[in-house]
């Protein structure tokens, strides 16, 4: 039986009616629902008809909705008694005790789980009381402990079977072969240290032999650099002399530079004023003359302009007159022209308003003609929204005849149908109870056997272990593949290794090669830098001596033409190399040998690099080829979660997949043992579901037969009330109608008390409907117009009365322009007479337009000649004032500069001009003289710290082989490390595996051991169970095994366990190994669990079904409500389902 949902209704204010559907989700009730402990009581009310042991309930109300293998049924409390009904047939009464073996008490201990109460017990007493309590309930039906103790005994038998199969498939290996086993392999890594600290010294040696001789190398090139800066040192040496004196001479040159650029200002400036003095007088004449001029055209000017300023005054007040006489002219048109339009628009205005006035009068008239119709017929008015309603009021009454007629006859019908199906009733409801009880044994076996076969599979249901077995045969499949791949792999590595052994020869030969190769085209250079060096040498040499006869003529102060210089010794006296020409051609042969060697080094390097490109094509393919199956293997092994390789070399591969593949091994025979103890249990579980179908399928057909005649009997009935129901109805709802219609047709002076007559008189309302709406219509069509009409004519009349005022405005304005326009002219023929403004103008412009020339040309005749004469005067004194100050500033800088040549060596002035050169000349020697020393520096520099750093590195003495000899044994340890490690691998896989599997046996062993005692101590339990002292100790015994399992379900990390007649709690999670202690050390969250694990256990002794349908309803402290959420949470997992509050 399984509760769905639950609705309960307080019998006062203190609560509120709650409504519960147990079919949802989630774990626990929300916040505003009932708790469990409410939800449990209405259960128990609902089902027993009893709340209390005192007969008291807080409930008005209480209905729930059941699940069974019966079917659906509706479980109700009214207040006095339960009532429980089918779904499908509400009229037959079933009894609770057809669904649940379980009495009231049972039931509510068995769904309800106090757990505040009892985690208080568990705190608050020692264990004994609190197991106590847990088994107040009674608990004592001996064949319901024997059943299941029998299915524990099962459970640990075939528990026992699959660990012997397990111990019989571990092979087993002696101690004297583990023995040597780890011999070797002890053996095999000291050889593996020794080896790997013999490569180390071997690289250090190597690294330390080929930085000597680079350092060799870098210092002979560096002190034949040196050389080669010395030479070009000895070379400049000549050119020092002339260079020191150009310094000098560079140092003057700006502040000589001045004193010529002041100089020749000087003179400019005095040429300049001799130019202008001579010009002064003549300028001084022009002005006098310019200056009369201007006064008698300006005397002639003054009149003129008196004489044009009296006339314009005359013309200007001219011509404003002509200008209102134009406009009062135009303007008195116009207003004659507008006075004519407005006195037209007037006469049609009045027009209008005429006609509008005729128009209304007649509109008026008609409606009231319309309204006085309308008042005498106002009641027709109502048939607008009334004669649809009455029209079907007159198809009511007609189908409320039909209906009667019909009811009558199917009355008589079913009254013979009833009496039939009563006769066949009392013969299928006899082998019901037979059916019943074998189907509760058969209930109670398959709980044990589902619970054995949940604790077996764990979280894993056994489709997705197969799965994982599947899975599992295909990644070893997969792990073998990858061992032959391996294998593959290191036969190309060794194919690999000897490649590598013949390209390190080519390339050892090759760097012998491009030592010397590089040392023959050193050798070259030097000896075409010492060509250009003598060549140059000569060439100077013969420079020198063709300027010899040149230089030995020189005059005092001029310059020398090799050089600029002034002093310089005569060829016989320099220092000359004479044997220039020989050492050239001894140079030349020189360099002709070193460019034949570097040739022939160079074709042998040629050939050695193609001989080294071929081994390194070979080697790359090769390489190619490794790594991509290397690159295959990683991304395989890494898929396969076999991790590890990437970190190792090739060679050790193989042992490593092996010592995986051995795990991958026993991981799968370990699923299989559990595989196989999974589908016994299944196959069991299976058999007793197929032996409890075919018996609920006999019980379903026998209460389906009793239910299809009750149901029948019911619905026949039913069917029968309601037509006499029916019948009533309708011959009320037409005398209702037929008397509403009689006082409608009454109100509009017609009479109708049949339906009949009414349906006669309806069309006359019809036609009175339809006349009404043409009236009304008509009535409003006329209002609207009467309203346009009237303002139209309201407006017509403001606007007569408007246009009227501006007709008398316009007449009144034409008047005074008149008057106006007279005056004007008269004014206008006083001042001029019949002439016109411009003529009278003309003349006296003219004049004055020729003074005002005349005077501005003498004015600026005048002003320019004054200009000339100042501006000349203003130059005369600037340039004299200029000429004095360059004259005082270049004595001050020539007694200076004198002073200065003094003091750099210059005896005079003509010295310091003949040591001047150029300044491109000068920054190229002091460029060459610059790099030469910088460059000294920077070899003299760089060949010391080589030299240092070469003695430091020659002082470790780390040994006295060559390179190629270094190389050869590094070789040789590398190799032997890689297959030592492979070895050692090999013998960590073959320890680790023997270890693994006897580790696993003596597992197996002392679960097997254990498994024997506990099934003995099962089953000298359950032989003497029919002693009357007995059953007590066989449900405390069960109690703790329930316990135990839902604990383990619970991960609370502790069991109970009896000592004597105490119960105790056994803790495995301490550092120090399995500890006993009493129930009153646990945590507050221990606790919690424990009083959860024993409750579920006392359920599962008195109502297993409870358990497997999911239904347990768990009230906890407000405090602690989280805990027991997370219990609901882990054992939900587990297909038990708590509802916690």
């Amino acid at each position: 039986m399984k509760i769905l949902s639950l609705e309960a209704v307080p019998s006062d204010f203190s609560g509120s009616p709650f409504h519960v559907d147990f079919t949802v989700e989630e774990n626990y009730f929300a916040e505003k629902s009932a708790d469990a402990e409410s939800a449990a009581r209405a259960l128990r009310l609902a089902l027993f008809g009893r709340s209390d042991q005192d007969g008291g309930t807080e409930f008005k109300s209480v209905r729930a909705e059941l699940e069974s293998s019966e079917g659906i049924f509706d479980a109700e409390w009214n207040g006095s008694e339960a009532v429980l009904t089918k779904k499908d047939d509400s009229s037959a009464k079933w009894k609770i005790s057809q669904l649940t073996s379980l009495s009231s008490e049972e039931f509510f201990s068995a769904i309800f789980l106090d757990a505040k109460h009892w985690n208080h017990k568990l705190s608050a007493s020692d264990g004994i009381f609190a197991f106590g309590s847990c088994l107040s309930a009674p608990n004592t039906d001996t064949q319901r402990l024997q059943l299941a103790a029998e299915g524990i005994v099962k459970q640990k038998e075939a528990m026992l079977q699959a660990s012997e199969k397990v111990i019989a498939s571990i092979p087993a290996v002696s101690q004297e072969e583990e023995q040597n086993l780890s011999q070797m392999l002890v053996r095999t890594e000291q050889e593996l240290a020794a080896l790997q600290r013999d490569v180390q010294k071997n690289q250090s040696q190597i690294e330390w032999v080929g930085k000597i001789a680079l350092l060799k190398e870098e210092i002979s090139k560096l002190s034949k650099q040196k050389a080669v800066v010395d030479a070009d040192i000895a070379r400049f040496r000549v050119k020092q002399t002339v260079l020191e004196k150009a310094r000098k001479a560079d140092k003057l040159q700006p502040e000589y530079d001045v004193i010529v650029q002041q100089r020749e200002h000087e003179k400019e400036i005095q040429k300049d004023l001799s130019d202008l003095k001579k010009t002064t007088p003549f300028l001084s004449e022009k002005v006098r003359s310019a200056a009369s001029a201007l006064n008698e055209a300006d005397k002639n000017y003054q009149l003129t302009l008196k004489e044009f300023h009296e006339k314009r005054t005359i013309v200007e007040r001219v011509r404003t007159l002509d200008e209102d006489i134009s406009s009062f002219s135009i303007e008195q048109k116009n207003t004659k022209d507008s006075l004519v339009r407005e006195q037209t628009a007037l006469r049609l205005i009045q027009e209008n308003v005429n006609r509008l006035k005729a128009l209304l009068s007649q509109a008026n008239m008609r409606e009231q003609l319309l309204a006085k119709k309308m008042n005498e017929q106002s009641s027709d008015s109502l048939l607008v929204s009334e004669l649809d309603e009455y029209e079907r009021e007159l198809l009511i009454i007609e189908d409320e005849n039909s209906n009667i007629e019909k009811f009558q006859e199917d009355q008589r019908k079913l009254q013979k149908t009833i009496e039939l199906n009563r006769s066949q009733l009392t013969a299928t409801q006899a082998a019901l109870s037979q059916q019943k009880a074998k189907e509760l044994s058969l209930q109670s076996e398959l709980t044990t056997k589902k619970r054995i076969l949940i604790k077996t599979v764990g979280h894993d249901s056994p489709e997705s272990l197969h799965v994982l077995l599947a899975e599992r045969e295909a990644h070893l499949a997969k792990v073998n593949e990858m061992v032959e791949r391996i294998s593959l792999l290191a036969m190309d590595h060794e194919e690999q290794v000897k490649e590598k052994e013949l390209l390190e020869g080519t390339k050892h030969a090759l760097r012998i090669s491009s030592l010397s190769l590089s040392a023959a085209i050193q050798t070259l250079r030097d000896k075409q830098a010492l060509v250009e060096a003598t060549s140059s040498a000569h060439a100077f040499y013969l420079q020198v001596l063709s300027y010899e006869k040149a230089r030995s003529e020189l005059m005092n102060g001029k310059p020398c033409p090799l050089c600029g210089a002034i002093h310089h010794p005569y060829a016989s006296g320099l220092h000359f190399d004479t044997n220039t020409a020989e050492k050239l051609e001894k140079a030349k042969a020189e360099a002709a040998a070193a460019k034949q060697t570097k040739e022939s080094l160079e074709a042998d390097h040629l050939a050695l690099q193609q001989s080294l490109n071929e081994h390194e094509t070979r080697l790359s393919d090769l390489t190619k080829k490794l790594e991509s199956e290397k690159d295959f293997i990683l991304s395989e092994t890494a898929e396969l979660g076999l991790t590890g390789l990437r970190e190792k070399k090739p060679i050790v591969w193989g042992p490593l997949i092996r010592q995986k593949q051995t795990a991958l091994v026993n991981r799968r025979d370990d699923l299989k043992t559990r595989l196989e103890k999974i589908d016994a249990g299944l196959e069991q579980i299976a058999a007793l579901e197929e032996a409890l179908s075919e018996t609920s399928e006999e019980l379903r057909k026998l209460r389906q037969s009793c239910d299809s005649l009750e149901l029948t009997i019911k619905n026949d009935s039913d069917s029968l009330q309601q037509l006499y129901k029916k019948e009533k109805e309708s011959e009320l709802a037409r005398v209702n109608t037929t008397r509403l219609l009689e006082r409608t047709f009454a109100r509009y002076g017609l009479k109708a008390s049949t339906p009949a007559m009414q349906k006669q008189n309806f069309p006359t309302l019809v036609k009175r409907r339809e006349q009404w709406l043409a009236w009304s219509s008509e009535h409003e069509e006329l209002s609207a117009a009467i309203a346009k009409d009237a303002e139209q004519l309201r407006s017509e009349n403001e606007l007569y009365t408007v246009q009227k005022k501006t007709v008398g405005d316009i007449e009144t304005n034409l008047e005074a322009i008149a008057e106006k326009l007279k005056k004007l002219q008269k004014d206008r023929h006083e001042a001029i007479a019949n002439h016109s403004p411009d003529e009278f103008i003309g003349a006296i412009e003219s004049e004055c337009e020729n003074a005002k020339r005349l005077k501005d040309e003498a004015q600026t005749v005048y002003e320019a000649r004054q200009n000339a004469l100042n501006e000349n005067l203003e130059k005369i004194d600037s340039l004299e004032g200029e000429r004095n100050e360059i004259q005082l500033k270049v004595a001050e800088l020539s007694a200076n500069f004198v002073l200065n040549l003094n003091k750099y060596g210059f005896p005079n002035e003509v010295t310091f001009l003949s040591s001047v050169i150029s300044s491109t000349q000068l920054s190229e020697l002091e460029r060459q003289s610059t790099e030469l020393s910088e460059r000294l520096k920077t070899y003299e520099t760089q060949l010391d710290q080589k030299k240092e750093e070469l003695a430091g590195l020659e002082k470790l003495e780390l040994t006295h082989l060559t390179r190629s000899q270094l190389d050869e044994i590094l070789n040789q340890k590398s190799d032997q490390f890689h297959v030592v490690s492979g070895q050692a691998a090999v013998l960590r896989e073959k320890v680790a595996s023997n270890l693994n599997n006897r580790n696993r046996r003596r597992r197996e062993e002392k679960e097997s051991t254990s498994l024997s005692e506990q099934i003995q101590g099962w089953k000298s339990l359950i032989g003497t169970s029919e002693h009357p002292e007995n059953p007590v100790e066989l449900a405390r015994k069960l109690l703790v095994q329930f316990a135990n399992e839902y604990l383990g379900l619970l991960e609370a990390g502790f069991k109970l366990r009896f000592q004597g007649s105490s119960l105790l709690v056994k803790t495995s999670s301490t550092l120090n190994g399995p500890t006993i202690s009493p129930i009153s050390a646990l945590s507050e969250q221990e606790r919690s669990r424990l009083a959860m694990a024993l409750q579920l256990a006392r359920t599962q002794l008195i109502a297993p079904q409870a358990i497997t349908e999911g239904f347990v309803l768990v009230k906890s402290s407000s405090e602690n409500k989280s805990a027991y959420r997370d219990i609901a949470d882990k054992l939900s997992a587990n297909n038990i389902r708590l509802l916690v509050s």
